[in-house]
């Protein structure tokens, strides 16, 4: 009996371990870290990371300039350059759009005074110029703003984006509608990590990075797109469906690289194929004088309710 107990501990210590370690790269040397030194140490400065998040949004003036911030995840990427320069070169929240604007003006600008303290992975005596997730949440409990489950993922260098999981649907040989095809479920599909991540991650595809400011050459338009996540939660579209702007194609392009990021919809406990559609809310700048290709920036996503003309 002691044997079979010693076993299992054994073996719940090790599944614990493999847990904890699943978020790194394939090698602990290949992470980033905040302050803390140690090539390969497990430490990477979680707690260095949150304790100077608390000490900067504890300070009197940010309080008040955040008051009635709601809870908020906050993301950013830190990426260095060849050199081990740590920079933010993509920053986004769950805040909603008439929430964000000031608030994500204040988040931002006090990020950018403790960046500087990531360190660079040193991998056979190289500076490693790769880019890191950095996720946080934000609170404003009773006047006092709260740091919570800070985490430092592994590089993104790890993410595969890829069109393999894109269906292209005919009509003849595809999913029949309106038999199989659901337009109101309980659970709707959505994009692993939300809306707005979805949003932050086209723009990471997009090539935008926090450098983006408004100026004068920037218009703004909006584009509506109807697309499927099936019951194995891939993202498709019907073979005729129609583009009516480089604009819409362009997004629809990175969509399709994150066709294996979705979660299926969900009525009484089993997954269904369903309808979608989102309006992507974006600004827009022509070519450059010297070839530059057009820059795209989503400013907004806001999901529209699918109807069953949107698929005719």
């Amino acid at each position: 009996m002691k044997f079979r107990i010693l076993i299992l501990l054994v073996f719940l210590c090790f599944f614990s371990n493999a847990q904890e370690t699943f978020r790194y790269t394939e090698d602990l040397r290949k992470e980033m870290r905040y302050k803390v030194e140690g090539n390969g140490y497990p430490n990477r400065g979680l707690k260095e990371f949150k304790d100077d998040l608390t000490s900067l949004f504890s300070q009197q003036n940010i309080c008040r300039k955040l008051e009635g911030l709601p809870l908020a995840k906050i993301f950013f990427e830190v990426d260095f350059n060849g050199g081990g320069q740590p920079s933010i070169s993509l920053f986004g929240t769950t805040l909603k759009a008439n929430e964000s604007t000031l608030f994500e003006n204040i988040i931002f600008d006090q990020l950018n005074q403790i960046v500087g303290r990531f360190k660079p992975a040193i991998y056979s005596d190289s500076i490693l110029t790769r880019t890191y997730l950095v996720e946080f949440y934000l609170n404003n409990n009773l006047e006092k703003i709260i740091v919570t489950r800070p985490s430092f993922e592994a590089s993104v260098h790890n993410r595969v984006y890829s069109n393999r999981c894109f269906t292209l649907y005919s009509r003849i040989t595809g999913i029949e509608r309106p038999h199989d095809l659901f337009y109101a479920t309980e659970i709707d599909p959505q994009y692993k990590g939300g809306i707005n991540f979805l949003k932050f991650e086209l723009n990471r595809l997009l090539k935008n990075g926090s450098d983006i400011i408004d100026t004068g050459n920037w218009s703004k338009d909006s584009v509506d797109i109807s697309f499927i996540i099936d019951r194995d939660s891939r993202f498709g579209m019907f073979e005729d469906f129609g583009v009516k702007s480089n604009e819409e194609r362009l997004i629809i392009e990175k969509l399709k690289l994150l066709s294996c990021y979705w979660q299926a919809a969900i009525s009484g406990g089993r997954p269904l194929n369903c309808a979608a559609k989102y309006r992507f809310v974006y600004k827009y700048a022509a070519p450059t004088d010297d070839g530059g290709q057009k820059k795209v920036y989503l400013i907004d996503i806001k999901r529209l309710i699918a109807s069953e003309g949107d698929f005719l």
